[in-house]
């Protein structure tokens, strides 16, 4: 009879790990799942997010193409008006005269002189040449002032 409840106590311990095994395989794949869900979840959001964004990228984009520039491409300016009369001293200097325009390189000197060339150039004589800067750029100073 000891024996008999012996083996009925291994059995019921046996039953009872089984138990325990099942609840806990149960336990795991309930969190598999739910880890499963949630990975599915966040990839749909994630989808969703991408989709929206594309979605609004793709408005901005018709909106902006749908507008005119709000700044048109603006013409080079038919360069600087002469300031100050300048007559040149010899063929590397440009006779100016107050109302012409020029252009202005980026060629100067320490010596306060720059490098221009006649924004609607002559039908005669130099095009180009080097003028005093203060000629063409009101911030430069006038000798003796």
């Amino acid at each position: 009879q000891q024996q008999q409840q012996q083996q009925q106590q291994q059995q019921q311990q046996q039953q009872r790990r089984k138990q325990i095994d099942e609840e806990e395989e149960n336990r795991r794949r309930r969190r598999q799942q739910q880890a499963q869900a949630e990975a599915e979840k966040a990839l749909e959001e994630r989808r969703a997010r991408e989709a929206r964004e594309a979605r609004e990228a793709e408005a901005k984009l018709a909106e902006a193409m749908a507008q005119p520039a709000a700044e048109e491409a603006v013409p080079e300016p038919a360069g600087v008006p002469v300031l100050i009369v300048h007559d040149a001293a010899d063929d590397t200097q440009l006779t100016l005269r107050i109302g012409q325009r020029v252009h202005v390189t980026e060629h100067r000197t320490e010596h306060g002189w720059v490098y221009v060339s006649l924004a609607e150039p002559p039908a005669s004589g130099n095009a180009a040449g080097w003028v005093p800067t203060f000629s063409v750029d009101p911030s430069a100073r006038i000798p003796g002032q």
